[in-house]
């Protein structure tokens, strides 16, 4: 029997090693097919990139601190830059385009690509959820659907042409620091073509948001609150009003511009971009010493309220719902 014992210890053990074993094997297929995917991925044959913390904290670390902007803006190391090129948020080149391709670029874009419907979904889904990335596209697709086919027109005083401010000849703008900009309050320079085509161009791969009840609530309420603003209220002082929305102030008030931008706030004499392309040489400022804000709702008082025609075209189920004006 004592002759017998090693053996039945290495039975013993290699049993004990076989279920050791499929039980870690079992619990690694799991971890794999539980843990979150980092990278973009690929959806209905189209790459959609990832939007959690983990991917965009490379991004807002490369121009953002807690004291604000990062000038010049630092880099991150090799590794993380990369997988932030994976998830879709960093970019390591920028296209350059001349003007006449820029233009043609963005008008196709808008008219095989895009709709009202996915426009109104991702607008109003971005009010609850604050998925910022979302929201500049109500704005970027309105001024793309009006920007007229048209050869570069200098200007005097200008380096950009005098109908859109695109430079004639190859032109780019610096990928990342717009992708910052979008997830950081929804875009900054809205009516700069080569924002409009990158926030299209991203909506496009966009993870989607569903728009339920509760959010056309939302966006409802939105819209009442602004047409019921005071008269002598501007789109400076209107953004406390809808502290309702979870929101920075500088979150409200890009929300203003896209909305203004849009035609949905229509200031008199000041149209944005709802029935025609405003080109620059157009877009005054209000003759004030300091303005603060773009053009138009640079000039939007309470008085000029809500244009009810532009929310039932570019936001019709928002319109469906009863909200006074």
């Amino acid at each position: 029997m004592a002759d017998g014992l090693p053996l039945r210890m290495a039975i013993s053990v290699r049993r004990m090693w076989s279920r050791f074993t499929s039980i870690a094997g079992l619990g690694f297929l799991l971890a794999i097919r539980v843990r979150p995917k980092l990278n973009g991925v690929e959806i209905d044959g189209r790459f959609r990139y990832y939007v959690g913390p983990q991917a965009l904290q490379p991004l807002f670390s490369t121009f953002w601190s807690s004291g604000g902007w990062r000038r010049p803006p630092v880099m991150p190391g090799e590794p993380v830059f990369s997988s932030a090129v994976r998830d879709g948020v960093m970019f390591r080149e920028s296209p350059r385009r001349g003007h006449d391709e820029w233009v043609s670029e963005i008008r196709r874009m808008v008219q095989q690509r895009l709709t009202v419907a996915q426009i109104e979904v991702a607008f109003v889904a971005s009010l609850g959820s604050r998925r910022l990335d979302l929201r500049s596209a109500l704005s970027s697709f309105a001024v793309a659907r009006v920007l007229p086919r048209h050869a570069f027109l200098a200007a005097e005083g200008r380096s950009g042409c005098a109908v859109c401010g695109l430079l004639e000849g190859d032109s780019a703008t610096d990928l990342n620091v717009l992708s910052f900009e979008r997830f950081k309050w929804g875009g900054v320079r809205r009516t700069n073509l080569h924002y409009v085509h990158f926030d299209l161009d991203q909506f496009a791969r966009a993870p989607s948001l569903s728009m339920g009840e509760s959010d056309l609530e939302t966006a409802a309420h939105l819209i009442s609150v602004l047409s019921a603003a005071d008269a002598i209220e501007t789109s400076t002082s209107v953004e406390k009003r809808l502290s309702f929305l979870p929101s920075t102030q500088a979150e409200r008030l890009t929300l203003v511009d896209i909305l203004g931008v849009a035609g949905v706030l229509a200031p008199r004499d000041h149209p944005g971009f709802a029935r025609e392309f405003v080109s620059v040489v157009k877009r005054d400022q209000p003759p004030r010493h300091f303005v603060d804000r773009s053009y138009p709702v640079s000039w939007w008082k309470g008085s000029d309220g809500v244009d009810a025609e532009v929310v039932s075209e570019m936001l019709p189920n928002t319109a469906a719902r009863k909200f006074s004006l």
